[in-house]
């Protein structure tokens, strides 16, 4: 027998062959059905995936032979040269099985061919050189079995990095496909769940066999089987759902269903075949296949001029179809064969005749917009994308006093003419209605602005910008309506100067009406305690008038200090502005207002121990605005009720809260509770002036804040002044 084992391989067929032949005949139709897999995909190159799939398949043909060969070698020298061989196809399948996955998968990258070889190279130097340094075939004996006698030796170092490198391929192309297959559905989910199993399948015997030991004719290589079995159900996934077959056939479909009419021609020029709509346009329905391309354009009335035609340009013909005119254009391509000479022409033909009619139309719609463009009375602007101006209309001229070559390709900004807010403050670059449109893509509606134009002086414009391609599109222009209001703007200023003199003269009277009033009673109380002064001989009840006198001199006196705080808020009084500590307001207002809540058995409570940010306020006159209304909260509310003053904050303002349990408010009173002098009982039997809310009104409109009151009649009532850490005006 070892006689046997060391001789010719054919030797060793020959004697084997009672027993052998059926298990070489599985390897033999494994080859050839991989050998057909090959041979089909070659036939379809042009479709997706099909040059890896002829690798894979060319490259499993050739390792099964090469396996078989082994299987039936005889001598340690001629395994070890089969199975030498075997390791160029099981080095370039990895590499094909990722390179298919990635066309199949369809991603955006691809790892360089280049580098995917560089692995497989450097093992292919050392097995070249393996006479050198034996690295790879380490102590090879041949170990007996049934019914082929196998080649063993140890794995080294080499051997794990080019089966992890090769395994790490395979289950990159893997996961490209799963990850392909969780967006897919029907056919294309069903093609890729065979190509999944078919290539798992690979990973999951390959592991199997070196976990487990398992061995197939007492080889202990099981790639062979794993891969050919792999490669049929790849070519089942990939066949059973005639990926090949369809795509010709869903070409020359797609060809006869196009509306543009193809026409191939000889080297000769003479027609070899056409689509339907090629045969719809020739005149008559005429059959041309084998006359010369010359006689169609005869046919159309067109010579043909090859030399226009070769060089790419567009010819267009005029083809007579019953009463109705059709625009064709006509472009010859030759088809070249892989040494770039011409085997034939194919000529497209399109119907442009609906083009040229809405290019008409669009020439005409030009033409409209264009003197609607140039008469329109307001400045109509065009922008660019980077702000510039490319079309201005006559009015601009009008308004700007340039001419429109100075204007193209200048942006506001450029002329150095200064925006204006209304209130007066320049108006910078970023808030330009223009610039708002062109680089963020918001449209701008009647924006007010002033421009001091070196012509015109100050100018003042109604701008209407709409940003052009937006639609979630970076803006690529903007359109501006520009309207002179200077005019108007006058007008409209003496008109608010008309209207403020009448509301002075009105204020003015409401004032005098008002203060007469207020006054008319302390007066006539001081007038009344003097009289009796000079009738009394009691000294006791002489001092009670002149306690009197002095209470009503008292309250005359913080009758006309309020009117002049008023006053001074009214005439546009600029306050200072400094930081200040809420907390320590509040707490010196509730001890200033301590004594005066208990004497009138009234809870005073105050709620400011969360930890606020200073504010920026005038701090006396703030105060003096929240004694007024506390002052409110203390005359309106009886014996046993509660005052609740709270603080909290927010990112961008304080609140200061100030909630009583007093009578509260009636609703029909409400509109009125921040006019001056006004009181809700007629016969001003109540204290007070009818000031305090109007003036803490105005200081809180000073600091930029806002005073607001909830009330319900017989239930209490709540005021709310909400506060800007830093006021904008008068900072």
């Amino acid at each position: 027998m070892d006689d046997v084992r060391r001789g010719s391989s054919f030797f060793l067929i020959r004697q084997m062959e009672p027993y052998a032949t059926p298990y070489l005949l599985i390897f033999s139709i494994s080859a050839m059905l991989s050998w057909s897999l090959a041979f089909h995909a070659a036939n379809h190159l042009g479709i997706r995936g099909a040059k890896c799939y002829l690798f894979i398949s060319l490259s499993q043909t050739f390792w099964t032979v090469c396996y078989s060969l082994e299987l039936v070698s005889g001598t340690v020298s001629e395994k070890i040269l089969w199975d030498s061989i075997q390791w160029l196809p099981a080095l370039v399948i990895p590499v094909a099985i990722l390179r298919f996955s990635e066309t199949i998968a369809r991603t955006r990258w691809q790892v360089p061919l280049a580098a995917l070889f560089v692995v497989p190279t450097a093992f292919l130097l050392l097995l070249l050189t393996e006479g050198g340094h034996a690295l790879l075939y380490r102590a090879p004996v041949i170990l007996e079995s049934y019914p082929f006698d196998s080649l063993d030796y140890q794995y080294g170092l080499a051997h794990w990095l080019i089966f992890l490198y090769s395994y790490a391929l395979i289950a990159l192309g893997l996961a490209l496909l799963i990850w392909r297959w969780r967006s897919a559905s029907g056919f294309r989910r069903a093609q890729l769940t065979w190509l999944i199993l078919g290539i798992g399948i690979m990973l999951v015997l390959e592991f199997g066999g070196m976990l487990f030991d398992f061995r197939v004719f007492g080889q202990r290589d099981l790639s062979p089987y794993s891969f050919g079995l792999g490669n049929a159900i790849l070519g089942w996934g990939l066949f059973r759902y005639r990926l090949f077959d369809l795509a010709p056939r869903a070409r020359r479909l797609a060809v006869e269903r196009m509306s543009d009419g193809f026409i191939v021609t000889n080297e000769q020029m003479l027609i070899v075949d056409m689509n339907q709509a090629a045969r719809r346009i020739i005149p008559v329905h005429s059959d041309f296949i084998g006359e010369s391309l010359n006689a169609l354009l005869e046919a159309w009335s067109l010579a043909l001029d090859a030399p226009t035609l070769l060089a790419g340009q567009p010819q267009q013909v005029q083809v007579e179809r019953g009463a109705q005119t059709f625009i064709y254009e006509l472009n010859l391509t030759p088809i070249t064969t892989p040494d770039q000479s011409v085997d034939g022409y194919l000529l497209i033909s399109r119907d442009v005749t609906v083009r040229r009619n809405l290019e008409e139309s669009l020439r005409q719609s030009e033409r409209r917009y264009r003197t609607m463009f140039e008469t329109l009375t307001d400045s109509v602007l065009l922008y660019g994308a980077d702000g510039a101006i490319v079309a201005a209309n006559q009015a601009s001229e009008q308004i700007f006093g340039l001419k429109r070559e100075a204007m193209i390709g200048k942006t506001l900004d450029d002329f150095r003419w200064g925006a204006i807010r209304e209130d007066g403050s320049p108006l910078p670059v970023e808030e330009y209605p223009v610039y708002a449109a062109t680089q963020k893509g918001r449209a701008a509606r009647s924006a007010v602005l002033g421009l001091r134009t070196p012509a015109k002086g100050l100018i003042w414009l109604s701008i209407s910008a709409e940003p052009l391609c937006g639609d979630e599109r970076p803006p690529c222009g903007a359109i501006a309506s520009i309207r002179d209001i200077t005019d108007y703007k006058a007008i409209q200023a003496k008109t608010v100067e008309l209207r403020l003199e009448r509301e002075r003269a009105a204020l003015l009277t409401n004032f005098i009406h008002g203060a007469a009033h207020e006054f008319r009673t302390p007066l006539s109380t001081i007038s009344t305690s003097l009289y009796l002064i000079t009738r009394h001989s009691d000294e006791g009840r002489r001092r009670d008038h002149v306690r009197k006198a002095e209470q009503e001199v008292f309250r005359l006196a913080r009758l006309v200090d309020l009117q002049s705080k008023l006053a001074s808020l009214d005439s546009g009084m600029i306050l200072t502005f400094t930081p200040a500590s809420l907390e320590a307001m509040i707490e010196q207002m509730i001890e200033q207002y301590a004594s005066k809540a208990a004497a009138a058995r009234i809870v005073l409570i105050a709620d400011t121990a969360s930890a606020l940010p200073s504010v920026y306020c005038n701090r006396d006159y703030l105060l003096l605005a929240l004694e007024q209304v506390l002052d409110n909260a203390l005359r309106f509310t009886s014996a046993g009720g509660y005052i609740y003053v709270r603080l909290s904050h927010s990112e961008s303002a304080v609140k200061i809260v100030i909630t009583d349990t007093g009578s509260g408010i009636r609703r029909q009173d409400m509109p009125h509770i921040f006019e001056r002098f006004w009181r809700r009982d007629a016969a001003h039997a109540l204290p007070g002036f009818g000031l305090g809310l109007p003036l803490a009104q105005a200081i809180i409109a000073l600091h930029s804040g806002t005073i607001s009151v909830d009330s319900q009649e017989g239930r209490g009532t709540s005021v709310t002044i909400s506060l800007p850490y830093a006021p904008r005006l008068n900072r």
